[in-house]
């Protein structure tokens, strides 16, 4: 029987509908603002109210949520002012780059150039920020990822590299209140949004945020999905010690040291055909399919992998660089001022570079995730709202949505989970991924994709 307090409180059961529909972010938000503390998270970072009284239903935890709402409009002129935006591309931006720190023990660290780590350590040692908000992995669980208020050269250092498991972030916005100076916020597009819908509610925050710095995102994924990984690799969870996700030469593979010293990777391949294009579909957080978010469109500058190829059919920048999207003046002040301290190198790249290593997310994130909305919607789903009309499709784009579609039916099943994870790992996992690869190039010689 549900107790009198508990119906009382109108948007504490919003926010516990948002989570029983599947599309909580779990970005944090919502105890980041919470003026109580009422609502804690629990294990999986789901956010509850653990005591209804404490609650004085002010609504600011349904307002600040970005898995039931986003108002793309108000964010775009939030951000950027009055603009003609095309919500349907990698939003705006005034000119991208690739880009590689100087700092050689960083780039051994990072998954691609280090860029985000330099501008954080620079930002930081010139007094300039007094912190930075990034995640990092937990001591315990290594496959868990944790956000931290990084005050420090060292914790920024630790925070490089990937981290494939959901933060979050935005709990740790209730630590900016009592701040003395700015920091830098390291955030996936749906942490960002939740951000602006805090700001818009609490200006100092925005006084507290020196620079907003984006990270690229095709689907985030959940932490069994590792765990899953550990197991069919016959490692046992309590002998981890740590796990990176982008180990070696870019773009890497997923490593994992053991406590008595040695290391082993999870899967044969690289990163990128591996073990992430599968688990991404195997594990996709619920939210995410929703998303049409793929390059962080609101940061002052976002920063991913350059998946360019060359005529060839071989990675244009492989041997550490990041892609770098300046999107504000804030964001083009600081990578000039990091650039000029002679500690980034940075190189325009064409537009159709940057469309060329992002394509296959942008049209997942913006035809294909806006299919899916749009069809749950029509089945009388709760589905987010992003204020902006949806794009026209093709004959194709529906066939497209349906294939994608079946491929996430595995997800369901933790059987199937753990048996294609187990094959995946395995040699015949191997061959099999070469096949596929051999089979695409002979149906697709030259694929192109248009928008």
């Amino acid at each position: 029987m549900m107790n009198k307090s508990h119906t009382n409180k109108k948007y504490i059961r919003e926010i516990e509908t948002i989570v029983k529909e599947g599309l909580c972010l779990r970005c944090g938000t919502c105890v980041g603002i919470c003026p109580n503390d009422a609502i804690i998270l629990n294990e999986d970072y789901y956010p509850y109210c653990p005591d209804y009284e404490i609650c004085n239903d002010c609504g600011l935890c349904l307002k600040v949520c970005p898995g039931i709402e986003v108002n793309l409009p108000e964010i775009v002129k939030q951000t950027f002012g009055e603009i003609d935006y095309d919500y349907y591309s990698n939003g705006f931006f005034t000119k991208p780059y690739i880009g590689k720190t100087t700092d050689e023990n960083i780039l051994e660290k990072a998954s691609s150039g280090g860029v985000v780590t330099q501008l954080l350590d620079s930002l930081l040692n010139e007094n300039i920020i007094q912190g930075a908000i990034v995640t990092t992995s937990c001591y315990d669980k290594p496959w868990k990822a944790e956000p931290i208020l990084a005050r420090k050269s060292d914790e920024i250092l630790k925070s490089a590299q990937s981290k494939y498991s959901v933060s979050p972030v935005n709990s740790l916005l209730k630590e900016l209140e009592n701040l003395d100076g700015k920091i830098a916020y390291v955030g996936l597009p749906c942490h960002i949004h939740g951000l602006k819908k805090a700001i818009s509610l609490k200006s100092k925050l925005k006084d507290k945020i020196y620079i907003i710095i984006g990270l690229l995102c095709s689907t985030n994924i959940e932490e069994i999905s590792t765990k899953d990984m550990l197991w069919a690799s016959k490692i046992k969870e309590q002998d981890v010690k740590k796990i990176e996700f982008r180990k070696g030469d870019w773009p890497g593979k997923t490593g994992v040291k053991v406590k008595n010293g040695t290391q082993k990777e999870l899967h044969h391949l690289s990163h990128k055909e591996g073990a992430f294009v599968f688990l991404m579909r195997l594990y996709p957080c619920n939210r995410c399919l929703y998303c049409i978010d793929a390059s962080s469109e609101f940061a002052d500058i976002s920063v991913g992998d350059p998946w360019i190829k060359d005529e060839r059919g071989s990675y244009k920048y492989s041997g550490g660089w990041s892609l770098v999207i300046e999107r504000t003046n804030k964001g083009k002040e600081v990578l000039s001022h990091i650039k000029s301290k002679n500690k980034l190198i940075l190189k325009q790249i064409p537009e159709n570079e940057l469309f060329e290593s992002n394509k296959t997310v942008l049209y997942n994130k913006k035809k294909i995730n806006s299919i899916r909305l749009d069809r749950a919607k029509k089945r009388g789903k709760i589905v987010p709202n992003y204020h902006i009309k949806l794009p026209n499709f093709t004959t194709k784009d529906f066939i497209n949505e349906r294939f994608y579609a079946l491929t996430l039916i595995f997800r369901k099943s933790r059987f199937f989970q753990r048996l294609i994870v187990k094959t995946l790992v395995s040699r015949l996992g191997l061959i099999l991924i070469y096949l596929k690869r051999i089979i695409r190039k002979i149906l697709n010689p030259n694929k192109k994709r248009k928008y």
